[in-house]
């Protein structure tokens, strides 16, 4: 198989990226190894943390655009799902991969390979001339060249394939002169750093928060009867340690679509953040900030 441009992940950015090569009239082969295309914004995260649209153009005006235009056409100008997607820009994850699908499909130059997984690049001169690819259903091996390669991917594993130079880890204050680099704990609030922060690099990654898309809507919730073979609820008890000691009441500044409701400051639910989204459904953000909030390096061991 040959194409102009091969992009690797069909995240929002790759999806962007097959996009604006078809434009151009260039032929793509777009590889995704999961069985959808749209990313983290087709698998959960339907909040578009966007707090400067005037700042907002290209690609994804057009689909925010489209988006709106989906809600209207399901529900109706004034329908609560049209007004809670306000403008396009929160969506239920399903409908961002219509959308997308939609944005893709407008153009035949682009081929959506999805349940593909990279296998392994070649390089020559220092670029990529082909890659091989694995066909996850049919475990078939697809040879796949191309003139530019893009890595869209969350992981970088093109880049880490290709054979060019990466690290893991956080580099240490000095190395670059940044004031937050290195092992810190950090009050966000109150901009101070706190005891037992060195700054010296380390090996450790960034931590991670969960972000969960829930309903009141039975007819589109999956219930849950029981917790997870790997769950532990003592890692979670001290958030009840937050509540008493004052940490879960308001935010010092609080900002328009952050998820913050004064029914929720000095309760539990605060630490989440809840969106509401179109139909009955909420984005659902872990907050960091609580002390109890399980770090993965913090609580493992």
């Amino acid at each position: 198989m040959k194409y102009d441009v091969v992009i690797l992940g069909a995240t929002p950015a790759g999806v962007a990226s097959a996009i604006a090569a078809a434009r151009f009239g260039y032929r793509v082969g777009l590889i995704e190894r999961h069985g959808h295309v749209g990313g983290m914004a087709a698998s959960g995260l339907g909040k578009s943390d966007v707090e400067k649209r005037e700042f907002i153009g290209g690609i994804f005006t057009d689909f925010t655009a489209r988006v709106l235009e989906h809600y209207r056409r399901e529900h109706g100008v004034d329908a609560q799902a049209t007004r809670a997607c306000r403008d396009g820009y929160y969506y239920e994850p399903h409908v961002a991969e219509i959308v997308f699908s939609e944005m893709l499909r407008e153009h035949e130059t682009i081929d959506v390979l999805v349940n593909h997984q990279l296998e392994s690049a070649t390089v020559s001169d220092n670029a990529i001339t082909s890659v091989r690819v694995t066909n996850r259903t049919s475990s078939d091996a697809i040879d796949i060249e191309a003139r530019m390669f893009i890595d869209a991917s969350y992981e970088g594993d093109l880049y880490a394939a290709a054979g060019a130079e990466f690290r893991l880890g956080r580099e240490g204050r000095n190395e670059y002169g940044e004031s937050l680099a290195g092992y810190i704990y950090y009050d966000y609030e109150n901009g101070v750093m706190l005891d037992g922060s060195t700054g010296e690099a380390d090996d450790g990654v960034p931590a991670y928060t969960y972000r969960l898309c829930l309903t009141t809507n039975d007819a589109l919730a999956v219930p849950v009867s029981e917790p997870p073979p790997s769950y532990d609820r003592a890692i979670y008890t001290p958030y009840f340690e937050d509540l008493e000691a004052g940490r879960l009441g308001a935010p010092k500044v609080v900002h328009e679509g952050r998820g913050y409701y004064p029914e929720h400051f000095d309760t539990m639910v605060r630490a989440l953040s809840v969106t509401d989204m179109p139909n009955q459904s909420c984005d659902v953000n872990i907050n960091p900030r609580p002390l109890a909030f399980p770090y993965p390096e913090e609580n493992e061991g």
